[in-house]
């Protein structure tokens, strides 16, 4: 796959000669909008903890194993202090769900994981 980068006033023009480019960009964005419209009302009614956890589970499952995402990261991306994710990062590691070195999280039982992204603490 390549990409292309075009400036704004390349892109315009071509656009408005191929309109099945501008149906296509129109389609790739309306569908990245309701694939984080999505997320959002998955999370929205869930604790921290179970935020956390779904959220490295999806990392974990997106980049092939790895997530580098340091405590910071996770609390902007999910919306929440620092603070509150470090204690539900501590809690995960507690459970035997994750370990934690420097901005990466290893994900050990992906069991345990789940379970505690699905509402289930025990």
């Amino acid at each position: 796959m390549k990409a292309f980068r075009f400036d704004r006033e390349t892109l315009i023009p071509e656009l408005a000669q191929h309109p099945a480019l501008s149906l296509r960009r129109l389609v790739a964005g309306l569908r990245q909008l309701q694939d984080a419209q999505r997320g959002i009302v998955h999370l929205m009614h869930k604790t921290v903890l179970a935020q956390v956890a779904d959220l490295l589970l999806e990392e974990f499952r997106r980049n092939d194993g790895n997530v580098e995402l340091s405590r910071s990261a996770i609390a902007t991306l999910l919306g929440s202090s620092r603070q509150t994710v470090i204690e539900a990062v501590g809690s995960l590691r507690e459970m035997g769900a994750i370990e934690t070195a420097y901005r990466r999280v290893v994900v050990v039982d992906r069991t345990i994981l789940a379970r505690v992204a699905a509402g289930d603490r025990g």
